[in-house]
C-alpha cells in the first residue's frame, strides 16, 4: 500500500507530455515493489526487441503481479498499455489509469475505432509501441491461456508493424489466483523474436493470431512441466 501511494504521487507530478519519464518511474517502482515483497525478476530474450523499433506488444495476463514485472521488463521501451474503460472508473485510483493508459470502451464501436486510430497515431508519429493483452482480460481459468481476440493482430496488420509476443510466467507462484496475497518468488518475462506483418492483409488475422497463441501456449506448457506454476 505504501508503494501504491508513492506511485500515485509520482504520476500526479508527471505531466501528460512526459510519458517516458513516467515509464522510468514505473520501472523504479517495480524494482522497489519487488524488493519489498521478496519478488525477483528474470527477463529472457530481451535482445529480440529493438528499443528503437515499433511493435504491437502482446502479453498474457494472469494476475496482479503482471502489473509489476511488466514495467521492469519494459525498461527503456517507449510503450503505452491499452486498457478497458472500466479501469478508469475505479474510485480514487482510476485517475492513475486514465493518465497512464489508452482507454477504450469495448461496448462502443465508435470508442474502439477511436482507440485504434489513437494507437496508430502513437505508433507512426511518436514511435510508441502499444501493449495489448490479447486475452482481453485476466485469465482466471485453469488453462495456460485464454482464447485471443482479434484486436491486437488487426492493429498490427493495419499499421504494418511487427508483433512482439511477451510471455509472463510463474505469476500463480507469486500471486495465487483468487487472492491479492503475495508470496516471495521469481517472476519471468520471456521475449520472443518479433513476428513481421509486412505484406499481410486482414485476411491473415486468424493465422497470425493462431501463430502467436501456439507459440505462447507451447512455452507455457513447457514451463509448467518444469516448475508447476503458470
Amino acid at each position: 500500500m505504501v508503494c501504491v501511494v508513492i506511485y500515485a504521487l509520482i504520476i500526479l507530478l508527471v505531466k501528460d507530455n512526459q510519458q517516458l519519464k513516467m515509464l522510468t518511474w514505473s520501472y523504479r517502482y517495480a524494482r522497489v515493489w519487488g524488493a519489498i515483497n521478496g519478488v525477483r525478476y528474470t527477463i529472457l530474450g530481451k535482445e529480440n526487441l529493438d528499443k528503437k523499433g515499433t511493435y504491437v506488444i502482446c502479453v498474457n495476463h494472469r494476475g496482479i503481479a503482471d502489473l509489476f514485472i511488466l514495467p521492469a521488463a519494459m525498461k527503456g521501451v517507449n510503450y503505452r498499455p491499452l486498457s478497458k474503460k472500466e479501469l478508469g472508473e475505479i474510485p480514487v485510483i482510476g485517475f492513475l489509469f486514465r493518465k497512464a493508459l489508452v482507454m477504450i470502451d469495448r461496448s462502443s464501436a465508435e470508442s474502439r475505432k477511436q482507440g485504434v486510430e489513437t494507437l496508430k497515431k502513437l505508433m507512426h508519429d511518436e514511435g510508441v509501441s502499444p501493449l495489448i493483452f490479447p486475452e482481453g482480460t485476466r485469465n482466471r481459468t485453469d488453462r495456460p491461456l485464454k482464447e485471443f481476440y482479434d484486436g491486437a493482430f488487426r492493429i498490427a496488420i493495419e499499421a504494418q508493424v511487427p508483433i512482439m509476443p511477451i510471455l509472463l510466467l510463474n505469476v500463480d507462484g507469486v500471486s495465487p489466483k483468487g487472492t491479492f496475497l503475495l508470496s516471495p518468488g521469481r517472476l519471468y518475462a520471456r521475449f520472443f523474436p518479433p513476428i513481421p506483418t509486412m505484406g499481410l492483409t486482414l485476411d491473415d488475422v486468424d493465422a497470425l493470431k493462431q501463430q502467436v497463441f501456439d507459440l505462447m501456449w507451447t512455452e507455457t506448457e513447457a514451463f509448467i512441466a518444469v516448475h508447476g506454476n503458470r
